[in-house]
């Protein structure tokens, strides 16, 4: 676990669970956590790296809640997450086409994962936060899933207990369903008479904003070490091309959802409080616009655009400053902002916390400033068909 001196944060975005993101997130991640193992013993296995080691919260959405809560709460090594992963996707998803057939075989699926990786069958061990008899997790997870009912904030199922707004503490296997559940893919799930699905199909695509907050909420008062987060590959350019108001309207829907924005926020915002230098956005840049696992074999395009955009100079120097964020080898206070929007400067380093983060909406006008301009991805990505009801798995807590 990490240096009581500052707490890291791990965060997945989110991405349908059979798409090309996933693989492009799970090799990313395995060149840092190679590094990483590398660094502390070269002759061991950098498969064998648990994550849950040496950060303090990973956070996810989409399938990268699937992730977050394999590699914290689960604890898995990077290596069996691959592994599970691929027998997930080979196994159930290119094989089944009905969505209620693919739920079912997906519960049936990490019943067997959760159940050989805990080495219990007691259902007080599968719970978020387990029975007193479970050993206690230094690592805390959060995992998001969106109500169809309310889009404006997504509920955050928690592996540790919280004062305020508690949700419920359902089984690993449930809040793995709620983060994944995508109209037409995977039914919605129902937990306590609530609908939910992936909070990634519904907006919450890029939680690393979200992940801020949950951070104090985990760690009240703590500072912010390090944070990473782990992009799914960037969707696309973006352009405003047609002067309609239908292109406007989804031009501004995509505005909130733009990964290069959000991502340029949360520096900004860090870097104006004097923590710029503790956040690293690692996501493949090119190679995978609208590529689909189920659309024929594409692990091996993804696996080397993956590589191309690591073996970049700049992807491998910030990876190398991210392990030392992350090995507490930094300075407390960087020398330099990265995102330099205001020559004030900044409070001393030990008076700054998580809580003392500004809002976004503090440097909306700068960001503008710079040119972001109105988006409309190109090309579209595939969104979401509207919520069906006629198949809903419900579950009570």
């Amino acid at each position: 676990m990490a240096s009581p001196d500052g707490i890291s944060v791990l965060v997945f975005d989110g991405e349908n669970i059979e798409d090309a993101g996933v693989l492009a997130s799970l090799d990313t991640f395995e060149e840092l956590t190679s590094r990483y193992s590398y660094d502390k013993n070269p002759d061991e296995d950098p498969g064998s790296s648990r994550p849950c080691e040496y950060f303090d919260l990973i956070v996810g959405s989409g399938h990268g809640g699937f992730l977050a809560l394999m590699f914290g709460r689960m604890g898995m090594q990077v290596s069996s997450v691959k592994k599970a992963y691929g027998e997930f996707h080979s196994s159930i998803h290119l094989a089944q086409a009905d969505p209620e057939r693919r739920g079912n075989d997906l519960e049936s699926f990490l019943q067997n994962l959760i159940r050989e990786e805990l080495g219990t069958d007691d259902p007080s061990d599968h719970l978020l936060i387990p029975g007193t008899s479970a050993p206690v997790m230094k690592c805390r997870t959060a995992v998001l899933a969106s109500t169809p009912d309310d889009l404006s904030f997504p509920t955050t199922f928690r592996t540790y207990r919280v004062r305020d707004n508690k949700t419920a503490n359902c089984s690993i296997l449930h809040a793995i369903r709620a983060s994944t559940a995508t109209a037409g893919r995977l039914p919605a799930v129902v937990i306590n008479e609530e609908t939910f699905e992936s909070a990634s199909s519904l907006g919450h695509r890029y939680p690393v904003e979200i992940a801020l907050m949950e951070a104090e909420v985990a760690f009240p008062g703590r500072p912010l070490r390090c944070k990473v987060s782990i992009g799914s590959g960037h969707p696309g350019y973006i352009s405003h091309l047609k002067d309609d108001e239908l292109s406007t309207e989804r031009a501004q829907i995509h505005l909130a959802s733009d990964p290069i924005l959000r991502s340029h926020m949360v520096a900004v915002r860090l870097a104006r409080v004097g923590q710029d230098g503790l956040y690293f956005r690692f996501d493949v840049e090119q190679g995978l616009q609208l590529q689909s696992c189920s659309t024929g074999n594409i692990a091996g395009r993804v696996r080397t655009h993956t590589r191309q955009y690591l073996k970049m100079a700049e992807t491998g120097k910030r990876l190398n400053k991210a392990l030392k964020s992350l090995k507490g080898e930094l300075p407390k206070r960087s020398g330099e902002s990265n995102v330099p929007v205001s020559q004030e400067p900044a409070p001393p380093t030990e008076e700054l916390h998580i809580s003392s983060v500004p809002p976004i909406e503090t440097y909306m006008h700068e960001l503008y400033a710079e040119g972001h301009g109105l988006p409309l991805w190109d090309p579209e990505p595939q969104g979401a068909s509207p919520l069906s009801t006629s198949a809903v798995s419900k579950i009570n807590t």
